[in-house]
């Protein structure tokens, strides 16, 4: 019999969430990771948006992870989904 795999729950989809998340996956490729983040985007980079909403970046310059990629790590990505207490 298989044990269930493990399952991970990241609060945040930013640079530490998103790190945190590749560096679990390293360690345990069976792994169940999820991560919850209240906004409606994938990772970006906020140092980027003044040239964004400039013109002078195009906005796929502006994401760091897409979609497709948090699909193809099987990172269960649920955006637009805001914590309001974590039980153990």
């Amino acid at each position: 019999m298989s044990a269930d795999p493990t399952r991970f729950v990241i609060i945040g989809n930013g640079a530490a969430g998103t790190y945190a998340a590749e560096q679990l996956r390293k360690l345990d490729a069976a792994a169940e990771i999820v991560m919850i983040d209240d906004e409606p985007y994938t990772l970006y980079n906020r140092v980027s948006l003044p040239r964004y909403l400039r013109g002078v970046l195009l906005e796929q310059r502006v994401y760091v992870r897409d979609m497709e990629w948090h699909t193809k790590n099987r990172f269960d990505l649920r955006l637009e989904t805001k914590v309001d207490q974590v039980s153990f």
